[in-house]
């Protein structure tokens, strides 16, 4: 009898064999899966690598242009006659030059203040901004050229001396838009006032040209 069952056995096919198919399968599927996960880290990375080249990209132009701003060290500040004085106030321009040998830009209002002392010492109130519907635009200065601002400076006599408690400057101090350097202005023109209550100076945003 186990002779006969034996050879049934054969017959059918069930041999050790299936079970190691099985087996083989279960991996097979299990592998498949690994790799199926494993792709959108794959993925990921490839766009994270793609966003990256993106981005270099687009900075590549502002790279190319090479311009910065106009630091103070490469300016040279003047002040033109402007349009004169009357009626206890001053209009001189504000003139700054490129004096250096690289293109810079710049734009906007300047900062303008007094001093004296023979120190440097600020007098009284900085400038405060006046646009007088003049637009702000970036001026590209090339080696000597020149951009300028119009200033309006009232006359310290316009106030009572115990308010304003006036004091000759010995010029004023100017930052480039954007900056924390300055440049001097050397003139003995105009008296300041040292409360800073009181403001004297007026700057309108820079133009191009030497006005």
């Amino acid at each position: 009898m186990l002779t006969l069952v034996a050879a049934g056995a054969v017959l059918c096919g069930c041999t050790p064999s299936t079970s190691s198919s099985g087996s083989t399968t279960a991996a097979a599927a299990t592998t498949s899966a690994a790799a199926t996960t494993a792709a959108p880290a794959s993925s990921a990375a490839t766009t994270a690598t793609s966003a990256a080249t993106t981005a270099t990209t687009t900075s590549a132009p502002a790279t190319s242009a090479g311009l910065g701003k106009c630091l103070a060290s490469q300016l040279t500040a003047t002040l033109g006659a402007g349009s004169g004085s009357g009626a206890g106030h001053a209009y001189p321009v504000l003139v700054l030059t490129n004096s250096g040998s690289t293109a810079c830009t710049v734009r906007g209002y300047p900062g303008v203040s007094f001093v004296g002392n023979g120190t440097g010492t600020q007098l009284g109130a900085a400038a405060t901004r006046e646009a007088a519907g003049i637009p702000i635009t970036t001026l590209t200065l090339a080696p000597g050229a020149a951009a300028h601002a119009q200033l309006s400076i009232t006359m310290a006599g316009n106030y009572d001396a115990t308010t304003c408690k006036p004091k000759a400057a010995d010029g004023l101090r100017v930052y480039p838009p954007d900056e924390t350097h300055s440049v001097f202005v050397a003139t003995t023109t105009y008296t300041a006032c040292q409360s800073t209550s009181i403001v004297l100076l007026i700057v309108r945003p820079l133009q191009a040209g030497a006005a």
